[in-house]
């Protein structure tokens, strides 16, 4: 069984489901702003991790909250009218992504060799702080939160989204 930093990913695939009930419940803004405080929590808890479980366990936390993509995609969906505009902005976000990936992952690795790892986790932090910023004073809410429901009926939703996932074979 894998038990590697990709994992991350399969969180993420796993947790989609869930952010995007919560998004269509709460609004794409609320769930924004609790991703990204997933994200400082991870690094925070990175930076003082002790302990390799520890780490371990932000990267889970990480994993599970940091969907970004798929929240900045429905964003991106909502405030375009058109759907040229739609298709621009949604490659515009993906090209954006692949970006800070490859900018921020190599960076990262020729920072951490000079300053060390904590150093580049509060980079890191101070990244997602300003994310935070830009998402609480800049970004406005796209849609009318539907009525609030129980967590039940949001983990039932889910589970009835999941479903399409079982024809899924995540690598192990």
């Amino acid at each position: 069984e894998s038990r590697g930093l990709g994992d991350v990913y399969k969180r993420q695939a796993l947790s989609s489901p869930l952010m995007g009930v919560l998004s269509d419940t709460y609004g794409i803004k609320p769930v924004m702003i609790i991703s990204t405080i997933g994200g400082i929590f991870s690094l925070f808890v990175e930076a003082f991790s002790p302990w390799f479980l520890l780490f371990l366990f932000s990267r889970i936390i990480f994993g599970i909250t940091r969907v970004a993509g798929s929240l900045c995609n429905s964003y991106a969906t909502d405030v375009t009218s058109t759907a040229e505009e739609r298709s621009q902005a949604i490659s515009n976000n993906g090209v954006a992504l692949l970006i800070g990936f490859l900018v921020g992952v190599s960076f990262g690795g020729l920072l951490v060799t000079s300053v060390g790892y904590r150093v580049v986790a509060f980079i890191g932090m101070l990244t997602e702080c300003l994310t935070l910023f830009i998402i609480v004073t800049q970004i406005k809410e796209t849609q009318k939160p539907t009525t609030v429901r129980s967590l039940k009926e949001i983990f039932t939703s889910v589970g009835n989204i999941s479903v399409s996932y079982t024809h899924l074979t995540l690598p192990t």
